[in-house]
């Protein structure tokens, strides 16, 4: 066997030193012949850098390689993609791609496509610089790879509003009420499929059972939901059972609500939007924080402020009333 020359599986790797610095690789191959010419090239570039002569390899090459040690797949499509986005920097040698020249096609990119999509291909970018100089192909890293911050999408804040669209659609009598009881008490999905009528007392809905906080809370419905109620099981609401009863009379499976509002036409609603909506009514309507709390069985008041969602309109609202 040669003496730089290793075999891992099929594959011959290489291992030498060259300039004080030691140089190992994948060389692709499964054949000692064209093993051996890999690696005479990888010697020969590696003395040139050693003394300041060498070229580097174009950012396109450098991907090449790096793909070499990886599975087909998944890596080799969003690489080429990215090498196609990056197509003025994969034709530069690796060491020439400086910081400039990066921001530059940032500014470039950003005008049309979003900050994620800039973040993407730059941490790819500065992947494969990394790799670059790991395996020896550049002496330093040529650039700072700046990633830029990301603003935050405001998150859906959905109103009674939705109960309109959802009526016009949803086949089942039970959607909308059940969906009407989430935004005007904040229920956790657990408690919503085993909602008993025995936990309405007037017009108080007291929940009790197994909960996520396995403690009993009580929340005031607004007279809005107790109609809706009403319209679903009639004017004398029964006293027992399940609320949302399934076809063989027991409680839906999970998901039940999300995947009916999405065939009657509202995609990407769950729960969780559900509670953060009653939570950031509650909170614009300036209700004290710590009865929301309690109002969604939270343990701490600081997970009950990550539900809130800001908006525009109502620090303008806050700020003209302070300053009126």
């Amino acid at each position: 066997m040669p003496r730089w020359l290793h075999k891992r599986g099929m594959v011959w790797h290489y291992r030498f030193n060259a300039g004080g610095r030691d140089y190992s690789g994948s060389t692709g191959a499964t054949d000692l012949a064209t093993a051996k010419l890999v690696l005479d090239e990888a010697r020969t570039q590696a003395i040139l850098l050693g003394i300041g002569k060498g070229k580097a390899p174009t950012l396109g090459a450098v991907v090449s390689e790096w793909l070499k040690g990886r599975a087909a797949g998944r890596h080799k499509s969003a690489a080429e993609k990215n090498v196609e986005i990056l197509a003025t920097m994969a034709k530069m040698p690796a060491d020439r791609i400086t910081t400039p020249v990066v921001q530059e096609w940032a500014v470039r990119w950003m005008a049309d496509h979003t900050t994620a999509s800039v973040n993407h291909v730059l941490r790819y970018l500065k992947l494969w610089l990394r790799y670059a100089l790991a395996e020896k192909l550049i002496r330093e890293m040529p650039c700072k790879v700046p990633l830029y911050k990301e603003q935050e999408r405001p998150r859906p804040v959905v109103g009674v509003d939705l109960l309109d669209t959802v009526c016009t659609k949803a086949k089942n009598p039970q959607i909308r009420a059940a969906l009407a009881l989430c935004l005007m008490s904040g229920m956790r999905e657990g408690e919503l499929l085993q909602a008993r009528w025995e936990w309405l007392q007037g017009d108080t809905l007291v929940i009790q059972g197994k909960t996520k906080s396995k403690r009993i809370r009580s929340i005031p419905l607004p007279p809005r939901a107790l109609q809706e109620l009403r319209t679903f099981a009639g004017d004398e609401l029964p006293r027992l059972g399940l609320m949302f009863p399934g076809k063989n009379g027991k409680p839906h499976s999970k998901g039940w609500l999300r995947q009916a509002l999405g065939r009657a036409g509202v995609d990407g609603l769950g729960m969780h939007r559900l509670r953060a909506s009653f939570a950031t009514w509650l909170l614009r309507n300036k209700a004290n924080p710590k009865d929301v709390q309690e109002m969604l069985g939270h343990r701490y008041i600081v997970t009950t402020m990550k539900y809130a969602e800001g908006s525009l309109e109502a620090k303008r609202k806050a700020q003209d009333e302070l300053w009126a």
